[in-house]
């Protein structure tokens, strides 16, 4: 059954590889805490929304475009197409990864003195380009998989990594005792592009094994193969032109039509994490101003975004895979003009995906302490993840609407939402973490205030789109 439903069978694969990687990383970060304290954690969350952003920038939003891109090409039959277009893409983010990495190396004392107003983040900058280079062009390998709705490659990739980067850690770790704050965040930001470069390791040799099994099987076939594909061209003829008779775009072309789909996915991706980078700048001087000295609010925000936030995005590795291969899968349901399971797929998605964050928002309210002794054997966390909880579902579900609407080609509304989110979230922070009575926990109802305005807007948005191409269609 499940052979038979490959939008089913990718999310189960993503789905228990998702299970895990993110079991792995939740050990990375407790040994994290456990060997380093909450101060070197804390130091290494300033410098990673950094990372966040420089990623950003360098993908451009290309691994989704071009994941939509392929879905859509492989419907109407446009093998070229796919070929150029990964190629395409992987060319533009490897320049861009260059040009950001050099950046980065000359420009990190200003970046750790003037703009994270914290000297120890210096080194762990130095080691962001390592990590920025592959998790960039391993990006595009997995948006060219996620386009065929072929999951296992990614999902190897991504427990290789961990396994690496664990790996790394704890040999790093033990042959470096006594290491500094600012040395223990810069192992661990090199231990990041280490277990990055693995992970792309795996995936292009995955591509190369498998793109070269697909030319040999199209170039012999097996004699029932090749039967069933003649019958097969013989029924779509008529309604799907041959690959190659259709018009192949120019380089130029094909770059401009990718980056009019990735750029409005760029701004938005930017805008996700331009606010995170701003909250790391942000919280802890808040927190001083509230009465808290630069040390305690180091550790605060390092309770909040290193061992809370982890638990908040805990689920993510249930419901990220139901985003990731729904944007292909609406792709092509869209380009082959099939809206009946256009629909259905929307509402099965969003239905999973409500019932899986509501049991997990249940689960942090219930658990919260339990969750925080067993994870970082302390409860410092607990009211922060118990205060988290009511967040999940407005999170996950505006991101399953917004990775909809990127497929139906309404990347312009996500970023609207995107905006309109952050801009909100940020109000309530700023205005309430510097009192003393609400102090971190002000950034916690940012989240969940931006969280819910950014899920209202994809869902009124879908909802409207959806009532229109009915109404269309009508007559």
């Amino acid at each position: 059954m499940v052979a038979k439903r490959p939008l089913l069978k990718g999310i189960l694969t993503l789905t228990t590889a998702g299970l895990l990687v993110r079991a792995m990383g939740m050990a990375y970060r407790v040994l994290l805490v456990r060997v380093t304290g909450s101060e070197v954690v804390g130091v290494f969350q300033m410098t990673f929304p950094l990372y966040r952003l420089c990623a950003t920038a360098v993908s451009l939003g290309l691994p989704v475009a071009l994941s939509r891109t392929v879905a859509e090409s492989l419907a109407r039959g446009d093998a070229a197409k796919v070929r150029t277009s990964f190629k395409v893409s992987f060319s533009l983010v490897l320049l861009n990864s260059i040009a950001a990495s050099a950046l980065l190396l000359l420009g990190a004392h200003l970046l750790s003195g003037r703009v994270l107003s914290d000297d120890r983040t210096h080194l762990a900058i130095l080691m962001m380009p390592i990590a920025l280079a592959f998790t960039s062009i391993s990006g595009i390998v997995r948006g060219y998989f996620h386009g065929h709705q072929y999951a296992t490659p990614p999902a190897i990739a991504q427990v290789v990594e961990q396994v690496v980067r664990i790996g790394v850690t704890l040999y790093l770790f033990r042959s470096l005792t006594g290491a500094t704050v600012a040395s223990a965040a810069a192992i661990a930001m090199l231990t990041m592009g280490i277990g990055e470069a693995a992970g792309f390791v795996t995936l292009l040799s995955m591509k190369l094994r498998w793109d070269r099994s697909n030319r040999e099987t199209a170039a012999h076939p097996p004699a029932g193969r090749a039967t069933a594909t003649r019958q097969s061209a013989g029924r779509t003829a008529s309604t799907r032109p041959p690959a190659a008779r259709l018009p192949q775009p120019s380089n130029m072309n094909l770059i401009s039509e990718l980056l009019g789909m990735s750029l409005p996915l760029t701004a938005a991706g930017f805008i996700s994490t331009a606010s995170h980078t701003i909250d790391a700048i942000v919280i802890p001087r808040r927190l001083m101003c509230g009465g808290f000295d630069s040390a305690q609010a180091t550790v605060l925000f390092g309770r909040l975004s290193g061992m809370a936030m982890p638990v908040l995005f805990l689920p993510g590795l249930l419901v990220f895979p139901i985003s990731t291969l729904l944007l292909p899968e609406v792709a092509a349901s869209r380009a082959h003009g099939r809206e009946i399971n256009l629909r259905r797929r929307l509402k099965q998605m969003t239905l999973l995906t409500l019932g899986i964050t509501l049991a997990v928002s249940a689960g942090m309210l219930l658990l919260a302490h339990r969750i925080s002794t067993i994870l970082y054997r302390t409860d410092e966390a607990a009211m922060l993840i118990e205060r988290y909880a009511p967040a999940v579902p407005l999170l996950y579900i505006g991101y399953v609407l917004g990775s909809a609407l990127n497929g139906l080609g309404k990347a312009r509304l996500v970023l609207a939402s995107t905006a309109a989110g952050a801009l909100v979230d940020f109000a309530v922070l700023y205005n309430t973490v510097s009192r003393p009575s609400v102090n971190i926990y002000g950034a916690i109802a940012g989240d969940m205030a931006g969280f819910a305005l950014a899920a209202a807007i994809n869902a009124i948005g879908l909802g409207l789109y959806l009532a229109r191409d009915r109404s269309d269609r009508k007559k």
